[in-house]
């Protein structure tokens, strides 16, 4: 609920479009769309049913290019004619008379919103939205739709472990929190000081093809810190290194390692 809250605070109104029957009927529901001060460098706007606030349908497309960006992994797929309706919203004339049309209002409330995140140029065109390819873009996300969370490492990082993972050795990946893992990616071992890599001809989650990222050896001393604090977990005050290795073995039950295993020395990777 704090989520929620928080996101309709921070929020900056672009506008309301909706769909309609041939028969020139309006449809149900009526879609808002609005950009947010945000926690991500890569510029985007969300789109969700007035109704319920999002709860029924939530979103989330990109203004720097054509594709969806799924940072929760809980958002929905437009359909074709909500896409069409999108882009025809966009390219309506703006109720705010400082901006000519609502996609320059959008790309210039990002730009206000988000000073210290990657800015879009206000004057580039609307993008077609009706292209957003699904099968592309939830192929390429789907990894986030299936992580978890344990802890961040400094400022700019985050450990994440997968929920019902293929690979068959344990590990974890360290992804920068600002594009999950677009500017940076890499994943180790959890039962040895080691990288680990795999191809997505193996595992279709996410392209590894050997050129994860290299952690340095301040970010090797960081992570080792990070994972040693004592924090308040679901389960009791865990290092967040033993909550990482319960939650492998909650989601990877067939590939379990011993809880009490200890942390290796990752200053060697």
């Amino acid at each position: 609920m704090k989520e929620s809250h928080d996101m309709l605070y921070k929020m900056a109104v672009v506008g309301y479009f909706t769909t309609f029957k041939k028969n020139g009927k309006q449809e149900s529901p009526k879609f808002k769309v609005f950009v947010c001060d945000d926690d991500f460098a890569i510029p985007y706007m969300h789109i969700w049913d007035d109704e319920t606030d999002g709860k029924k349908i939530h979103t989330c497309v990109r203004l720097d290019k054509i594709g969806y960006f799924l940072h929760t992994g809980k958002e929905d797929i437009l359909t074709p004619k909500q896409k069409k309706y999108l882009v025809a919203f966009l390219k309506e004339e703006c109720k705010n008379k400082r901006y000519k049309t609502n996609w320059e209002y959008a790309l210039s409330m990002w730009n206000d919103n988000n000073t210290d995140k990657t800015q879009v140029d206000e004057t580039s065109e609307v993008l077609d939205y009706t292209k957003l390819n699904e099968q592309m873009d939830i192929l390429q996300d789907r990894m986030m739709m299936r992580m978890g969370r344990v802890c961040s490492v400094g400022a700019d990082l985050d450990i994440l472990y997968f929920m019902d993972d293929d690979a068959p050795i344990p590990h974890f990946h360290v992804v920068d929190k600002q594009t999950l893992g677009e500017h940076f990616h890499t994943c180790i071992k959890i039962e040895s000081p080691e990288y680990y890599h795999y191809t997505i001809e193996q595992y279709e989650y996410f392209h590894h093809n050997g050129q994860e990222g290299i952690l340095s050896d301040e970010q090797c001393t960081m992570l080792i810190s990070a994972l040693n604090q004592v924090v308040e977990h679901q389960f009791d005050k865990w290092s967040n290194w033993k909550y990482l290795l319960h939650a492998w073995n909650i989601n990877n039950p067939n590939h379990e390692v011993d809880i009490h295993t200890p942390m290796p020395d990752y200053k060697k990777l």
